[in-house]
């Protein structure tokens, strides 16, 4: 923070907060206008319903905007129960699971999922169609984690 360059990273950062460089700008302004496309087309987006109006820009730095923009409200509520579901399942997995090795996979795979929840709010990347490689690992964790607590009892029936 004392060097020079931290102190130019530091001035960059404030900036960043205050909104007042141009990439933070340019962020709310994704912002905006994904809440006016989420007003406009509140129960299917864009993604199920007629075409969006001519300059319709889809696309915004927060997987959470963005699923509301494709695929509404309704959308975007299954997507939020899905994720709380697979969160509180995780977490009683991590917390109550009679197995060690069980608690340990449940919390190992539960820090990416709450790391990726948290930082879809700033990041498209986690939703995006441009990047389907990490739709594919968001989704895969997902899966992993809801499958924890279910893989001792599993097994346990099985054999």
């Amino acid at each position: 923070v004392l060097l020079p360059v931290g102190q130019r990273m530091l001035a960059r950062l404030m900036s960043g907060f205050a909104a007042q460089d141009r990439a933070a700008a340019l962020r709310l302004d994704e912002y905006r206008q994904a809440l006016r496309i989420i007003q406009d087309y509140p129960i299917l987006g864009v993604g199920f319903g007629g075409a969006p109006e001519v300059g319709t820009f889809v696309g915004v730095s927060s997987i959470y905007l963005l699923v509301g923009e494709y695929t509404g409200l309704v959308g975007l509520g299954l997507f939020l129960l899905a994720l709380l579901t697979i969160g509180i399942s995780g977490l009683r997995t991590a917390l109550t699971a009679p197995d060690p090795e069980q608690r340990a996979l449940a919390a190992t795979l539960l820090a990416p999922f709450v790391g990726a929840v948290l930082v879809g709010n700033l990041d498209h990347y986690f939703m995006n169609p441009q990047f389907p490689h990490m739709v594919a690992l968001f989704w895969l964790y997902l899966g992993l984690l809801a499958a924890s607590g279910r893989s001792r009892g599993l097994t346990a029936q099985l054999f």
